[in-house]
């Protein structure tokens, strides 16, 4: 059973850290540094603002599809990050869960399960993040 355990900590562990790498592989975006990020959370207007941190207003059709997009594109991006916080807040109460399980199997097994099934979150969460990246910076936006 611990042999188990350990198994899945370290494949989850190597899960993390190729979803991590993946996550930084998004393009720069040359714009002025406007504020507003909390927790790593962008403002809607992301990529969007002139050189002193006012929005451009799209002209032609081609440029409000961009703008509707990148828009779009920005929004999902902070969900996907939400859902990152909150697998991580379910690791932690999973962990909790198996420190206090006081030598009980069964609290024990559904920490363990909790911790397992949101580290499967977080890597899927990680990993929509990248491709939303992937997707925004292809598009050219």
């Amino acid at each position: 059973m611990i042999q188990k355990v350990h198994n899945y900590i370290n494949v989850s562990l190597l899960l993390i850290v190729s979803a991590l790498g993946l996550a930084t592989l998004s393009p720069a975006v040359a714009q002025a540094d406007c504020g507003g990020n909390i927790l790593t959370l962008k403002p809607w207007h992301h990529g969007l603002t002139d050189g002193e941190c006012n929005v451009t207003a799209p002209i032609g059709r081609d440029a409000q599809r961009k703008f509707v997009t990148r828009i779009i594109l920005t929004i999902v991006e902070d969900l996907l990050q939400v859902a990152a916080y909150i697998t991580v807040a379910f690791i932690i109460m999973g962990g909790f869960t198996y420190m206090t399980s006081g030598g009980s199997p069964d609290k024990a097994a559904k920490g363990l399960k909790t911790i397992i099934n949101a580290a499967i979150g977080l890597i899927i969460a990680m990993a929509s993040v990248a491709i939303v990246n992937f997707i925004g910076g292809n598009l050219g936006l």
